[in-house]
């Protein structure tokens, strides 16, 4: 991997005019690149000002760059800057195109990225910044994602894993319930929480809600499923306005790793819920469930770049195809508009077959069915191979009460 100081690095970017501002408007909504005390980017809309850019540690050379033919850059650029990180972007892979790879190889240059911005995967852009092609090829062919960075490993607290989708009516709580079920099923312990407020479908599946206090207060404690199920309500009431913070949701989040070694999490449908950001970014893992008839490629790849936006690496996304049929969109085509907006290798860990009826019938006795089967005990082992602390018990240190009606500081009451 390429090794930084931890000073500033300086990043030219020689391309097109009018095309830097659009790269850096997508790198600046990118981590690492959204810290602005690390990462300093300049442009040069010309050949003939590359003389100017001084020393950068690194260098985006766009085949497209006004000035001087091509192959004449690509010899400047090995002469002038051996030590810097050159970074090549040349576009769709044409006759033109192959044959600039072809001099850029023989001139020793490798850190080729292609296609549409930000690039074909697995070497797009932001890769690009931060490691070598080489780099990235060995680590696809050791099944490592780039940077290898593993999912959380906790030895006395809990992991918060978020339920995730990015509409409405996709089935997002029932797949939460059969992660509970599934999982008590195996005797471990698991909190969840809905987070849902607008909906409250989790806490009514479950059959919880919140209690009144003698000042009319609506608050929200942890309340016991079973032996091994604990439920924390949310909002008793459909206002934002009345809603916690998002400081106060990640707090809350925080409490409840020390409730059971999972903490599972329903969020909003809703992108624009003030406190979803917060409940993605603290979170452990994300399951993004999706299904085949309500995404377009369009939808499916903006809900990607979102998830990107907010610093979600995909790393800790996987994903679970409610609804499943082969009569429907094939799901290697959802797969790969979701890895393009996420900029990554997210992967399918269970395809829930469609069996609506039955479902139905089974909600309303508050069971999901077959829970005891493939599709569910594929997202089980997912889950747990985040945990190495899976057989904890269940702790009684309290929960955080902050789901209520009214903003206020935050206390903690005793299950």
């Amino acid at each position: 991997m390429l090794q930084w100081t931890e000073t500033k690095k300086n990043v030219v970017l020689a391309v097109e005019p009018g095309i830097e501002d659009v790269i850096l408007k997508n790198l600046r909504n990118m981590k690492p690149f959204s810290d602005e005390s690390q990462w300093n980017f300049t442009s040069v809309p010309h050949s003939g000002l590359l003389s100017t850019a001084g020393a950068p540690d690194i260098l985006v050379i766009s085949r497209f760059l006004p000035g001087e033919k091509p192959h004449e850059i690509l010899r400047y650029v090995r002469d002038h800057y051996p030590e810097t990180h050159v970074v090549l972007l040349v576009g769709t892979k044409n006759e033109q195109c192959r044959n600039y790879m072809k001099l850029a190889k023989e001139a020793g240059f490798m850190n080729i990225v292609t296609g549409d911005l930000p690039g074909d995967l697995p070497y797009t852009l932001d890769q690009a910044l931060q490691y070598t092609l080489p780099e990235v090829e060995a680590s696809r062919n050791r099944n490592d994602t780039v940077p290898e960075v593993p999912m959380k490993q906790r030895s006395d607290r809990g992991i918060i894993i978020a339920s995730a989708g990015a509409k409405g009516g996709i089935g997002k709580t029932s797949v939460t319930a059969g992660i509970v079920q599934a999982l008590a099923l195996r005797g471990i312990p698991i909190t969840a929480a809905d987070a849902d407020f607008s909906r409250q479908d989790l806490s009514a599946f479950f059959k919880v809600s919140s209690r009144m206090t003698g000042d009319g207060e609506s608050t929200k404690s942890a309340v016991p499923v079973d032996r091994n199920v604990y439920v924390l309500p949310g909002s008793g009431v459909k206002t934002p306005m009345s809603w916690p913070e998002p400081e106060e949701v990640k707090a809350t989040l925080d409490a409840l790793r020390d409730t059971a070694p999972y903490v599972i999490v329903d969020t909003p449908s809703d992108l624009n819920c003030p406190h979803t950001p917060v409940i993605l970014q603290e979170s452990d893992l994300v399951l993004v469930i999706i299904d085949q008839s309500r995404f377009t490629d369009q939808d499916i790849f903006d809900y990607g770049s979102f998830l990107l936006g907010l610093g979600i690496d995909h790393y800790k996304v996987r994903l679970v195809v409610n609804r499943y049929s082969r009569r429907l969109m094939p799901v290697r085509e959802i797969v790969r508009a979701f890895n393009q907006g996420i900029r990554g290798n997210a992967e399918v860990i269970a395809l829930i077959p469609n069996q609506w009826e039955k479902y139905a019938r089974a909600s309303h006795k508050g069971q999901i069915p077959d829970i005891n089967k493939a599709p569910w005990q594929a997202i089980v082992k997912e889950v747990c191979a985040g945990n190495a602390s899976a057989s904890i018990p269940v702790r009684q240190a309290g929960i955080t009460r902050i789901f209520k009606t009214k903003r206020r500081d935050i206390d903690a009451t005793q299950r």
